[in-house]
């Protein structure tokens, strides 16, 4: 499985890190590590969550969380109110052969492309990453 790692998080500015923690509900079968013991990759399971009764803060405060493909997706799709469509594009000429994905934000209900994001590279994991980071940056800069 493909995740995020603690390095990339870590690399946001705090605040950033602020916004994907405040969202993040942990359940289970998510990914994490604790702070103290950044070799150890875990995995949460109903037995870990149930003495938190819906209050993360005690656990969020001492784990990273390690996104897949499919929490950046939703993450995306929370903070904008809109649905994602990725596309995977190839060019290929005489000269060079380039290929990457490009993200789009439909409005809900729409399907009208609110906002694109293009040439994010060949990893999808990498290309949800930035473009989170990016909504994560501007719900900081207001």
């Amino acid at each position: 499985m493909e995740f995020i790692t603690v390095e990339q998080f870590k690399e946001q500015p705090i605040e950033v890190q602020k916004v994907f923690l405040e969202w993040w509900k942990p359940q289970s079968a998510d990914l994490f590590k604790y702070k103290l013991l950044f070799n150890v990759v875990d995995c949460l399971c109903g037995e870990t969550i149930s003495p938190f009764n819906e209050n993360y803060v005690v656990f969020k405060k001492d784990c990273i969380p390690l996104f897949t493909e499919g929490q950046l997706r939703k993450f995306i799709e929370d903070e904008t109110n809109g649905v994602v469509k990725n596309t995977q594009w190839h060019i290929e000429d005489d000269e060079v052969s380039k290929r990457g994905y490009s993200i789009y934000l439909l409005r809900k209900n729409e399907y009208h492309v609110a906002h694109h994001y293009i040439n994010l590279g060949e990893d999808l994991l990498q290309a949800y990453w930035k473009v989170a980071c990016m909504i994560a940056k501007e719900e900081v800069d207001g």
